[in-house]
């Protein structure tokens, strides 16, 4: 004999079971769910130093293309600075630098005083010029990413725990230049050192960049 279920032990048993169902279809709250939270520039963790690459690096290729910084800007005296009269740098309004040369031939390496095979490069913007520069690079090749190593500022006192930035861009910021700058017959200029670590021998690309313009040159490195 088939019982009869009461109306209120029927909507009871109705209830349960939309809330059974609601349920099902809605996901269960985890931590992989909530927003990311976006590191502010203050707190940005900076960029680790590259692996070194051993003791030395491989032969300087000599097929590289040849090209060198568009233009020449010569003072014969007067620049100041610390550099000596006459002085002249290569590259291109309002970005010149001195130290760059093909090929860039390293010796050994290795150890905490010297982990990279760097070249340091002195870099001038200006002048008055107030917007930054960047500097980015790869091997031609390969593909590898061309390193920089930004020297500490001179501007605070040298201890054994000031230690230097690797970044795979540098940026050349007229409001904080490493090396100070200096006023002449042409205007105000900031100075930069800024290392340029090839990890291996190749043939390589540096493009030198600000808001509205760049140029780029080539250049071979190895032992």
């Amino acid at each position: 004999m088939l019982r009869r279920v009461a109306p209120v032990t029927a909507m009871l048993l109705a209830a349960l079971l939309m809330l059974v169902a609601c349920s099902a279809g809605q996901p269960t709250a985890t931590a992989a769910t909530r927003s990311p939270i976006v590191a502010s520039a203050a707190t940005v963790t900076p960029v680790l130093p590259p692996t070194p690459a051993g003791s030395a690096l491989g032969p300087a290729p000599t097929n590289c293309p040849a090209l060198p910084p568009p233009q020449t800007f010569t003072m014969a005296s007067g620049f100041g600075g610390g550099f000596s009269d006459p002085v002249s740098f290569t590259g291109g309004s309002p970005v010149w630098e001195l130290g760059l040369s093909s090929p860039l031939h390293s010796g050994q390496f290795g150890g905490p005083d010297n982990p990279y095979p760097s070249f340091k490069v002195m870099w001038i913007v200006g002048p008055n010029v107030t917007q930054p520069v960047t500097l980015t690079g790869h091997e031609l090749h390969a593909g590898a990413p061309l390193w920089f190593e930004i020297y500490p500022t001179n501007a605070a006192p040298i201890t054994p725990q000031t230690r230097s930035v690797y970044t795979m861009q540098a940026v050349l910021d007229p409001a904080s230049p490493n090396r100070g700058g200096t006023t002449n017959s042409e205007g105000h200029w900031g100075i930069w050192g800024i290392g340029i670590i090839p990890l291996a021998a190749g043939c390589y690309d540096l493009d030198v960049a600000w808001p509205g313009g760049h140029w780029h040159t080539v250049f071979a490195a190895g032992w």
